[in-house]
């Protein structure tokens, strides 16, 4: 007896960051890009605070290690995690919209040159970049 096989389309769905089935709509207007955006921020947020793990992070590049240690004492006052490398800090956040935010809050204060960055977080539970319950001051 032959074994029937089935198969399934998906495709990407740019607003919520995952693989869907090619038959659910996408967010036409702009309140529904909205609430799909809202809906990955709170997701990624849940997901950060139940398992420690920043989802996105804020990546400054400085010029000299004098910078750096400076930069990361500033925000460690201000109860931030930081984790810092010889001339780039990596500092957590919960989610994209929180990382935006803490870039623009770095680029107020970073010295002149310093390279911010916001991105995906490669972390894993067993790094340092771990946040629990949230990073802000």
């Amino acid at each position: 007896m032959r074994s029937r096989r089935t198969s399934t389309v998906s495709r990407w769905h740019p607003v919520a960051e995952e693989w869907e089935p090619a038959d659910i709509p996408l967010p036409r207007s702009d309140s529904e890009r909205a609430a799909e955006h809202e809906r990955l921020e709170q997701r990624d947020t849940e997901e950060s605070q139940a398992t420690g793990v920043a989802q996105w992070e804020v990546r400054v590049e400085l010029a000299s290690h004098r910078d750096a240690v400076a930069l990361a004492e500033r925000l460690e006052a201000d109860s931030y995690v930081v984790v810092r490398r010889w001339t780039f800090l990596l500092v957590g956040a919960n989610s994209e919209d929180e990382a935006k935010e803490l870039a623009r809050t770095i680029k107020s204060f970073a010295p002149p040159g310093s390279r911010i960055a916001v991105e995906p977080s490669g972390a894993t539970p067993l790094t340092p970049f771990a946040v629990f319950g949230g990073l802000g001051a």
